[in-house]
């Protein structure tokens, strides 16, 4: 490996390597700049590693390695998708408890949607209704007899 700073006057710095494989080597050439910006007023201090770590992803392209990241077969959403389908955290198993009438009571009384206790009691959202409409009955001829 070897760094050929003729071009510096350009901002440019050239790179030169052998790259060895199993079965044999090749010579590989890249460059960077040398500089963070356009006035070449701050010196990039990474591009060292910068440049050899774009080297060697070229090499190994050159190898056939990545090379459906290079055909772009990863840019597309179907790909993100199933990205994230692959990674994503399995949803807790849904345990739906018993229900009593005490406990549907006080669901309707704090005003908890029909559809959001079917979602967690063993009772269907027509089992809820039906109890739900019962136990207003209820309370309403409680409120006529008083």
């Amino acid at each position: 490996m070897e760094f050929d700073y003729t071009l510096a006057n350009i901002g440019m710095a050239t790179f030169k390597a052998t790259f060895y494989f199993p079965g044999g080597s090749f010579p590989i050439v890249n460059s960077v700049q040398l500089y963070k910006d356009g006035a070449k007023t701050k010196i990039d201090d990474d591009f060292a590693k910068k440049v050899e770590t774009d080297t060697l992803t070229k090499a190994l392209s050159k190898l056939g390695f990545n090379a459906d990241i290079f055909l772009g077969k990863f840019e597309d959403s179907k790909y993100m998708k199933d990205l994230q389908n692959e990674f994503k955290e399995p949803e807790p198993p849904k345990i739906k408890l018993p229900i009593g009438k005490k406990v549907v009571a006080k669901h309707v009384q704090m005003g908890t949607p029909v559809s959001e206790m079917a979602k967690h009691f063993e009772m269907t959202g027509e089992q809820i209704e039906k109890y739900t409409e019962m136990l207003e009955a209820t309370q309403k001829l409680e409120y006529a007899i008083e």
